[in-house]
């Protein structure tokens, strides 16, 4: 074995954060012989989870150690032993099996995990394999006539094969870009199930989503979409309407006292933005959904992952080649109905990692596609004169919330000189000095037309983290925060005082993993002067297609073309667990 020092050495600096350091000590008091190679482990372990990883791979563990915060800086860590020599070694102590006991640490394919995410992996690709064999005895002609009513004759169509995975698996992952036509999709196959369903008023439907925004977004897509689609009525009355945050059903789960224990009771479970669930999260669910009942998936494969560990969606997806164990189970959406022209080529070139197409879409001189070498001025220029357009759409509630989805700036950090807070600073420094903020003194908290931005849940006001809000003055000149409408709510808008609010923060810029799920006519991404370990395809991807009509890129070249070759890394055996 190569000599290791131990993790808090000064070799390691910087590297592990307190909880890694943390989690080593214990396990150390527990076996006192655990030597440095078995700590360092350990501390990696822990170390991999804050990155999003479910687990260390040991041929890669240096990448690990490469923490966010060190990246920019030269860092090499010790020479660390091979990993088959290191797996075995592990194995050693005491502290780690193979996961044939519980141990806090396990060791199965050259990967080490921390015990629960094991247990986690383990649980939910047993429920997985159980679920991908149920199948449904439902009449095919009946159900063939109303699929094909819905989604047409042809075979080979994406929905109509997403319909039929539907209807007769308990199972149904369907993978798609936005604009690829989901929701609508989603639509008409709950429109079949109720239609051959035997009893249809007894068909128990639930809509949820991993975050309340993103069940406020759902609710408002299925809303529109049964106005557009003028279903029968007598089938549209019977499609709920709101969806509910997946910690909301674990939550109703816990509290009732019918039906088998920590089982949901729901016919059709339908999970929206399921590439923002984590691992542990999906577990849960998965558990909670009765395996005779339908469970569908929905997301983008392609956008950011969860915050949290775990890529499930990918490798759901990743488990669905031909011969593979999900390829009766999986849909993979490729046609877009909302990006053309040049936003969707270079959609489509960033997530390939294609940086030379994605590069001759720039080079086009389209009015829709900008790339700008980084510049700050040039960052608060259109920052100052998006603004300037939202501040003139302030007559009314509805208007100025309808406005806030004409422009924002995206930026990959939070933190530093091209970070959200430092982009936000500048912004308003700059519109206050042009005069734009008008009304009142611009420097009072809650001018009028202030946007901010929710960021915490309050199930009592029904806020989400992510929800964005305006303050306008009322008649009597005091401000008032907007909100949109509640559903089912006969007012646009909602309004709040100021001390009704729960925890905001400024909306002069956002995350581009907080904008995930919204909109903009122009979106202005920004990039850091020098690549970071956020700056992947995935994260610009989803920034890209956050534009309707216009995107700008402000980037050095450097950090451009390394984010669009760059693939987000997860280390994970889920995929593999799937084949068992």
């Amino acid at each position: 074995m190569t000599p290791l020092p131990n993790p808090g050495a000064p070799e390691w600096e910087g590297v592990f954060e307190p909880l890694d350091l943390r989690f080593a000590e214990v396990l150390a008091r527990h076996d006192p012989t655990a030597d440095a190679a078995i700590l360092v482990a350990a501390a990696a372990a822990s170390r991999a989870l804050q990155r999003g990883d479910i687990c260390l791979d040991l041929e890669t563990a240096a990448e690990v150690l490469r923490a966010p915060e060190v990246a920019l800086k030269t860092f090499t860590p010790p020479p660390l032993p091979a990993a088959e020599g290191w797996a075995r070694h592990l194995l050693t102590s005491s502290l780690v099996s193979d996961g044939s006991q519980p141990t806090p640490l396990i060791v199965r394919d050259g990967r080490v995990y921390l015990h629960r995410y094991f247990d986690y992996q383990r649980r939910f690709a047993e429920a997985v394999r159980v679920r991908r064999k149920h199948t449904f005895d439902v009449h095919a002609a009946a159900s063939e006539r109303a699929i094909d009513a819905l989604f047409g004759d042809d075979p080979e169509a994406e929905p109509r094969r997403a319909a039929q995975m539907a209807v007769n698996r308990a199972l149904t992952i369907v993978s798609g870009g936005p604009g690829t036509g989901k929701t609508t999709t989603i639509l008409k196959i709950l429109a079949v199930l109720l239609s051959v369903a035997e009893a249809p008023d007894k068909l128990k439907i639930v809509l949820a989503a991993p975050t309340g925004k993103a069940a406020a977004r759902m609710s408002e897509s299925i809303r529109d979409g049964i106005a557009a689609l003028a279903l029968p009525p007598h089938i549209a009355r019977l499609i709920p309407q709101t969806a509910a945050t997946i910690h909301r059903l674990l939550l109703s789960v816990a509290r009732s006292d019918g039906g088998a224990a920590g089982e949901l009771q729901a016919d059709v479970v339908v999970i929206d933005e399921a590439s923002m669930v984590d691992l542990a999260l999906m577990t849960r669910l998965i558990e909670m959904v009765r395996p005779d009942a339908r469970l569908i998936l929905l997301g983008d494969k392609d956008q950011l992952a969860s915050v949290q560990a775990g890529r499930v969606l990918i490798d759901l997806v990743a488990a669905s080649g031909p011969e593979a164990p999900l390829a009766d189970n999986v849909v993979e959406f490729t046609r877009t109905y909302r990006f053309g022209g040049a936003i969707g080529r270079l959609a489509d070139a960033v997530r390939e990692g294609d940086v030379e197409a994605a590069m001759a879409v720039f080079e086009e001189g389209s009015d829709a596609v900008q790339w700008m070498d980084l510049q700050p001025s040039a960052i608060i220029d259109f920052a100052t004169e998006g603004w300037r357009t939202y501040f003139q759409h302030l007559t009314t509630p509805e208007a100025a919330l309808d406005a806030l989805g004409r422009f924002q700036v995206l930026a990959a950090h939070r933190r530093g000189p091209y970070g959200v807070e430092s982009i936000a600073a500048n912004v308003r420094q700059q519109l206050a000095e042009k005069g734009i903020i008008s009304k009142g003194n611009p420097w009072d908290e809650w001018f009028h037309g202030r946007a901010v931005l929710v960021t915490t849940n309050d199930q009592a006001l029904q806020l989400w983290n992510g929800d964005v809000g305006v303050a306008l003055a009322d008649e009597t000149g005091t401000p008032r925060v907007y909100f949109p409408a509640h559903p089912g709510d006969t007012e646009g808008v909602r309004s709040l005082g100021l001390g009704q609010l729960p925890p905001v923060s400024p909306w002069w810029a956002v995350t581009i993993h907080k904008a995930q799920g919204s909109g903009f006519d122009h979106a202005v991404v920004v990039l850091p002067p020098e690549p970071s370990p956020l700056c992947t395809r995935e994260l610009l991807y989803t920034a890209v297609t956050r534009a309707r009509t216009r995107v700008t890129v402000i980037s050095t070249a450097a950090t451009l073309t390394h984010t669009i070759a760059t693939a987000t890394t997860r280390a994970s055996g889920l995929t593999a667990g799937l084949f068992v």
